[in-house]
């Protein structure tokens, strides 16, 4: 059943309950796995809060999806072979891919969606990040710092 809807695309409650978790493990972590509840003094604006990112998220794939942006298979599988915590004595383990899978209540395709989902729309947030847009009067300036010359003289003075 969908929580909200974004042009359309359903927002489900399994991916806001994914989010509502993390977003709480998260502050607990960075609590040192203190009691969070005082952080979180209302409990319906905080999941406002997350249903908004859900929106926004989604709203900023479909854009990328548009503009033509894909993860290719193996761009996917290399991103996973890398993550540490799939890691033994230094080399992808399957076994440990499977057992995280498993403690995170996740299939691998769940997974691979999600992680293909997360890497699209950080290729697009850098690749709008980058983009700059300089004015004339920018530019000279920048022109005229670095085309500066400056004379510089000094005196040493015995002590």
């Amino acid at each position: 059943m969908p929580v909200a809807k974004v042009n359309g695309e359903k927002v489900t409650s399994n991916e806001f309950q994914r989010a509502y978790s993390q977003q709480r493990a998260r502050l607990q972590q960075m609590l040192g796995g203190a009691d969070i509840s005082q952080l979180i003094p209302d409990e319906v604006e905080f999941k406002k809060n997350i249903l908004k990112r859900l929106e926004e998220e989604e709203l900023i794939f479909q854009a990328a999806v548009a503009s033509g942006y894909r993860v290719s298979d193996a761009l996917l599988s290399q991103q996973i072979r890398n993550f540490n915590v799939f890691q033994a004595d230094g080399q992808f383990d399957s076994a440990t891919y499977q057992n995280w899978l498993r403690q995170n209540y996740m299939s691998a395709g769940e997974f691979e969606e999600m992680l293909r989902r997360d890497v699209l729309l950080q290729q697009y947030r850098l690749a709008i990040g980058s983009t700059s847009w300089t004015t004339k009067q920018e530019l000279d300036a920048l022109l005229a710092l670095q085309e500066q010359k400056r004379d510089i003289g000094f005196v040493t003075i015995a002590a």
